[in-house]
């Protein structure tokens, strides 16, 4: 499960990050093809899979973008660990809402 592996290595970074740097990374949404977990304060890393089977919402791309464009974190931006193409309504959004987009595709020969 990609998500799986994306929220492992965001969870490393956010460590170090905080105790290197003194910056704050929080995530606050995670979203699969079916489902969504949103958190204003940030998902709890430790506990992510769990918080996401009892409190993920039916996927809804918009909602998700709706979302986080109205977050109170000023540097907000969206990591993409699909191997599909992000949908052109809600990539061509990402700028236009502020936030930056870090594509790490994963489809075999991408």
């Amino acid at each position: 499960m990609c998500v799986c592996v994306c929220v492992c290595v965001c969870h490393v970074c956010t460590q170090v990050l905080r105790r290197e740097f003194g910056v704050d990374l929080r995530i606050l949404g995670i979203t699969t093809s079916s489902q969504m977990l949103l958190r204003e304060r940030g998902v709890d890393l430790d506990n992510w899979r769990e918080e996401f089977k009892q409190h993920a919402l039916p996927a809804d791309l918009k909602a998700f973008g709706d979302f986080l464009a109205e977050s109170y974190i000023p540097n907000r931006a969206i990591v993409d660990c699909t191997a599909s193409d992000t949908p052109a309504e809600v990539r061509d959004t990402v700028g236009q809402r502020g936030f930056a987009r870090c594509r790490c595709k994963t489809a075999v020969g991408a």
